[in-house]
C-alpha cells in the first residue's frame, strides 16, 4: 500500500529533519502570523545573497544590505527559533567582524510608510527576533526610525537600543513627540537587558488609547510604562535602520548591535497580548 503525503506532508518531513540536523531554518509560521496580523513592513532577512532585503508587508518597501551585511559571512549563518538571522557570527566583543559592527540594513524613507502609518496618535508596534552576543559598555542599536532635528521630525520611534548604565545595561525605548512650537517631549521606556546567547522575541508597542509603552519578550510583558506624551506622524517618515544607528560606516563600529536580528515587523497599531502570544508560539512550532 502506498501512502501519498502530497506537498504538505513532504514539507513537514523536510522541516522536521532540518530542525533535528540544525540545517537551514524552515519555520514559516512566524512570517505567516505577522502577515495575518497586518504587518505594514516585514523584513525576514532570510536572503542568502544579493543586497535586497525584501519587504513582505503591505507597504512593500525593500531594504538594502550595506557593508558586512551584504556579504555571505553575515547572511544565513545564524538562526533562532528556526528562522534565519542577519549578523556576523560572534567573535571577540568589539571586533569589526562581529554582529553589525561592520554594516547595517537600511529601509529607505518612502511614501508607502507615510500613507500606512499616518495615524493620529502614533499607535505602533515593532517586532523582531534577536540574539545578543555580548554585554558592552557602549550603545547597541537594534532598530532606529528617526532622522534628527525638530522640524525634520519623522517616524514614531526614535530607537530601540541597549545602553550601558553601569548596573543592568537596560534596553531603552525612546518615543518622541514634536509639537508645532518645535518642542520635543521625549518618553522613555526601559526593561531588563537581553541575556547573551539566548534567543529573544521582542515586541514593543505604544497604545494610544491608554498611552502606555509596553515591551514583551518571549511572550511575557516585561515593561508597562505610562507615557505622558505621544508621537504623531505629520506627512513624512524616516529611514529604518536595522542593527545600527545610520548608513555612515564611520558610526558602525561604535553603535552596531553585537548580535543577530531577523523577522523584523512594523504595525500601525498596538499588538495585543493575545497577538504577541500567537506570534511567539508560531516561533516554537
Amino acid at each position: 500500500m502506498v501512502c501519498l503525503w502530497g506537498d504538505f506532508g513532504m514539507m513537514a518531513m523536510m522541516k522536521a529533519v532540518a530542525q533535528q540536523q540544525g540545517s537551514s531554518p524552515f519555520n514559516d509560521d512566524y512570517r505567516d502570523a505577522c502577515i495575518a496580523s497586518g504587518a505594514v513592513g516585514l523584513w525576514m532577512l532570510d536572503e542568502t545573497s544579493g543586497t535586497v532585503a525584501v519587504d513582505q508587508g503591505t507597504a512593500g518597501v525593500d531594504g538594502t544590505y550595506l557593508g558586512d551585511m551584504a556579504t555571505s559571512s553575515a547572511r544565513g549563518v545564524r538562526s533562532a527559533f528556526n528562522i534565519p538571522l542577519a549578523g556576523v557570527a560572534a567573535a571577540d566583543s568589539g571586533t569589526s567582524g562581529n554582529g553589525f559592527l561592520g554594516g547595517v540594513i537600511e529601509v529607505p524613507a518612502d511614501f508607502a510608510f507615510t500613507t500606512e502609518l499616518q495615524v493620529v496618535n502614533g499607535a505602533m508596534s515593532y517586532e523582531f527576533v534577536s540574539v545578543k552576543d555580548y554585554n558592552v559598555t557602549a550603545s547597541q542599536f537594534w532598530l532606529k526610525n528617526y532622522r534628527g532635528g525638530i522640524t525634520a521630525y519623522t517616524g514614531p520611534l526614535q530607537y530601540i537600543k541597549e545602553d550601558n548604565d553601569n548596573n543592568t545595561s537596560q534596553t531603552s525605548w525612546k518615543y518622541e513627540h514634536a509639537t508645532q512650537a518645535g518642542v520635543i517631549y521625549p518618553t522613555y521606556g526601559s526593561c531588563a537587558k537581553q541575556t547573551p546567547g539566548v534567543a529573544s522575541h521582542n515586541v514593543v508597542t505604544f497604545d494610544t488609547g491608554a498611552n502606555y509603552l509596553r515591551w514583551y519578550r518571549n511572550g511575557v510583558r516585561i515593561m508597562n510604562q505610562y507615557a505622558s506624551y505621544y508621537s504623531k506622524i505629520n506627512g513624512s517618515t524616516a529611514p529604518i535602520y536595522i542593527g545600527n544607528a545610520n548608513n555612515s560606516s564611520s558610526y558602525w563600529p561604535t553603535y552596531g548591535a553585537q548580535g543577530a536580528i531577523g523577522g523584523v515587523a512594523i504595525y500601525d497599531f498596538a499588538l495585543s497580548q493575545t497577538e504577541v502570544t500567537t506570534h511567539y508560539n508560531a516561533l516554537l512550532t
